[in-house]
């Protein structure tokens, strides 16, 4: 199954990178891999993503050309976390114990799906958002719901990251069981600099 989608900053009109995505596998055993790709087709940014049918991380690793950074995150049987970040020829490893449920861009829409019927009571789940190094609590929520729509809002639990980073709506079309929409940070840069992007997906079928 595959995914592709355009990412426009925030309010803009004019598209800065084009996205694919497509997960293999089947049952416990599936890996999801997002790539960002620059307008004229230049690989930006890997993410590949190895989880069970509930989208329960076990292991990430991502490569990111603007940065020349190349990560891995493990989650061992016990819950621990193991990251490594390989920049040049420095390495560097970090470790954390057990906790909320983690997150990485290519399993955070399945998450939430193989959570819907927690989420649609009014129920808040916390989360740890994976990335280069470390985890950031988050909590996700449902903020809106119509007869064939939803929206979930991803908001991070430290008031410092709440400050820089704005909540993320994620808009679920719950006909087709697919996520259409996405407003919030990304993790590519444009002109150097972090940013927000609207990002409208299109699907060959449903990514479940």
């Amino acid at each position: 199954m595959s995914t592709s989608a355009r990412w426009f900053r925030r309010g803009g009109a004019l598209a800065a990178y084009r996205y694919e995505r497509w997960v293999s596998g089947s049952g416990d055993d599936r890996t999801s891999t997002h790539v960002t790709l620059g307008l004229d087709g230049t690989p930006v940014l890997l993410h590949r993503a190895r989880h069970d049918s509930g989208y329960r991380l076990r292991r990430f690793e991502s490569v990111h050309t603007q940065t020349g950074i190349r990560s891995t995150i493990e989650v061992r049987d016990d819950g621990r976390v193991d990251f490594t970040v390989h920049r040049g020829a420095k390495v560097r490893r970090h470790h954390e114990g057990p906790g909320d449920p983690i997150v990485v861009g290519p399993t955070l829409f399945g998450f939430i799906r193989s959570h819907w019927a927690t989420l649609a009571r009014g129920d808040t789940i916390p989360v740890r958002f994976g990335t280069t190094g470390r985890t950031y609590g988050f909590e996700l929520h449902l903020a809106e719901r119509r007869v064939d729509r939803a929206v979930v809002t991803m908001v991070a639990s430290g008031v410092f990251v709440r400050l820089g980073i704005d909540p993320i709506r994620i808009e679920l079309d719950l006909e087709s069981d697919q996520v259409v929409r996405y407003h919030g940070r990304v993790p590519v840069l444009l002109d150097g600099d972090a940013f927000d992007a609207d990002i409208e997906y299109a699907y060959e079928r449903s990514f479940r």
